[in-house]
Formats: structure tokens, sequence, C-alpha cells
């Protein structure tokens, strides 16, 4: 499994109407691929509000279904700056299309992130 056990509590805030949850363990996601093996720890404390879904979106893609987990690490990157912000979109689709998201909802998380994420990249926590 790529992920470790997701681990949050609530904070009481909200960011754009959603929740935001601080993690209260380290959160752990392992990308390998021949034999190649890529791994990001997202630490203990880290906020995130998941996937920044539009509410009115919510019925096609869930912010906290099957995206939950490749969102965290995703807020990780763009927080960050780590890595470009392309390869940080990718590497959401990737991980989302392991946690079981269609290949086609992922795609179109892709371009919405490449469309709108822009602003966003080397944001302040929520």
């Amino acid at each position: 499994m790529p992920f470790s056990e997701l681990h949050t509590v609530d904070t009481g805030i909200s960011k754009h109407g959603r929740p935001v949850v601080r993690l209260t363990k380290d959160f752990v996601y392992t990308y390998g691929k021949n034999g190649h093996c890529s791994q990001w720890t997202v630490p203990e404390n880290f906020k995130t509000d998941f996937a920044s879904v539009p509410r009115w979106l919510n019925w096609l893609i869930s912010p906290v279904g099957r995206l939950r987990r490749p969102a965290v690490v995703h807020d990780l990157h763009y927080r960050e700056k780590a890595i470009p912000r392309f390869l940080a979109d990718a590497l959401l689709v990737t991980a989302a299309v392991e946690e079981g998201l269609p290949v086609w909802k992922a795609c179109l998380a892709f371009f919405a992130l490449r469309l709108f994420g822009w602003p966003n990249y080397g944001g302040k926590e929520p």
C-alpha cells in the first residue's frame, strides 16, 4: 500500500467552506516504479483542507473520497515548492489512480489543477 494511515483532528477552521484538519502523526506516501522508489513524508501538525474541489462539483469528485490522501501530499508539495508544480499535479493523478479514482476523474482533476491551481502554488497553510 503506497500510503501510511492518515490520522487527523479537526482544527475548527474552514477554508472556502471546507474544514481544515491537522495531522496528528507523520503521513507517508511511497511511489515506486521499475525498481526505483520515492517517498514523501507529510509531517505531524501539517494542516490541510484536502482537495480544493468547488462545492458545486462535489457530486462528481469528492474532496474527501479517493482524493483525500493524495491531496494531503499534493498540499505539501504546493506549500513547500520542493518539486515543480507540474510534477506535483502529475503525482496527485498517479496517487489518486492508485487510490482507486477512475482515470478520467484523475485526469479531470489534473486539468483543473493546471488551469486554476497556480495561485495556490507556494501558498500559506490554511
